[in-house]
C-alpha cells in the first residue's frame, strides 16, 4: 500500500507524490484499488498554530504550485 497525492496519471501508470516530496510511479497493472482517504497531508491542527497572515501565505504558496513537468 502506498499513500500520497496523485500528481500525474497516464494510461499505463499513476504517479504518487508523498509528503516529503518523493515520487512513486506505479504501473496500473500493479494497482488493485485506488482510493482517497479524504485526509489532508497538512498536519492536524496546524492552522490553529498559524497567524492569519501565515495561513494566507501558506494558501498562496499552495495555489502557486505547479504540477510536475509544467
Amino acid at each position: 500500500m502506498l499513500t500520497g497525492i496523485v500528481s500525474a496519471e497516464t494510461a499505463d501508470s499513476v504517479t504518487l507524490t508523498r509528503a516529503e516530496g518523493k515520487r512513486d510511479i506505479v504501473p496500473r497493472s500493479q494497482i488493485d484499488m485506488l482510493v482517497s482517504n479524504g485526509k489532508s497531508l497538512m498536519p492536524e491542527g496546524l492552522e490553529k498554530e498559524l497567524s492569519p497572515q501565515h495561513l494566507r501565505d501558506v494558501v498562496a504558496w499552495i495555489k502557486g504550485l505547479k504540477p510536475p513537468g509544467k
